[in-house]
């Protein structure tokens, strides 16, 4: 328990009146940590040096110009791609990104 309320990151979820769907989160929140084998290190690591290399390429390509970067944003990139596989994985055909200015280039490109 201490993994999971005293890490860094954190839920709310006693709120929510329906028993099922408190169990629900509870049950996928309150379980052992498991590190990421070195394997998926070295993915996310990449994918961090992707969208940190495109965004010095659009840095020095349009100097001056007018941009939204992703700046302090990187590890949404891991996220996203997460997603979007695990999406294809369970056989999704689409998916659809609603999102601000910040980052967005890169998040097409990467």
């Amino acid at each position: 328990l201490r993994d999971s309320y005293a890490s860094k990151m954190g839920i709310e979820y006693m709120h929510i009146a329906d028993y099922e769907q408190r169990k629900w989160f509870q049950d996928r929140f309150e379980k052992e940590h498991q590190p990421l084998s070195r394997k998926m290190h070295l993915q996310i690591l990449d994918q961090l040096n992707e969208a940190e290399i495109f965004e010095t390429f659009l840095q020095t390509k349009f100097v001056g110009q007018k941009r939204f970067s992703l700046e302090g944003g990187e590890s949404a990139i891991v996220l996203l791609a997460a997603l979007c596989n695990r999406a294809a994985d369970d056989g999704l055909n689409e998916v659809c990104i609603g999102m601000p200015h910040r980052g967005r280039l890169n998040v097409l490109a990467n």
